[in-house]
């Protein structure tokens, strides 16, 4: 069984979280990936822009930044599930750019399982599995 985490910043993100909880668990049946775990946190732009300049030197909001989990770190409170790593969100920067909550989470995960777009070769193969899977996501709500 996978474990989805989701922590809102803001109790007006709280509308999001069931979705995003949703996403995460059939992102990980559609790759068939199982005993994971994963913390999504919902945050403001001024954090999001905080964070992404202290680990990306960017001093700019970004919609999303997932972070993996140092290889080996211990997390006895979720039993046999490996945790994987966390996913910010922007949801204000996200809606004032049209883009899809949603997407960018399946866009997250990937990065956790260690899908890159740091080739064209690589780029391509993700773009094509994270709208594979965001269209079946799409077609069971």
């Amino acid at each position: 069984m996978n474990r989805i985490s989701v922590f809102s910043e803001e109790k007006r993100f709280g509308k999001f979280e069931r979705a995003l909880k949703k996403t995460a668990l059939l992102s990980f049946k559609d790759l068939k990936k199982d005993h994971l775990a994963v913390e999504i946190f919902l945050i403001s732009d001024l954090k999001m822009k905080k964070l992404n300049c202290k680990f990306r030197n960017k001093n700019k909001t970004t919609n999303i930044l997932s972070f993996e989990v140092p290889s080996g770190m211990p997390r006895p409170d979720l039993g046999d599930s490996k945790f994987i790593g966390e996913i910010f969100l922007a949801p204000d920067h996200v809606e004032e750019k049209k883009e899809e909550l949603g997407f960018l989470l399946v866009h997250g995960i990937l990065h956790l399982l260690g899908y890159t777009h740091s080739s064209e070769r690589n780029a391509i193969m993700m773009n094509k599995l994270e709208h594979k899977i965001w269209n079946k996501i799409c077609q069971k709500s």
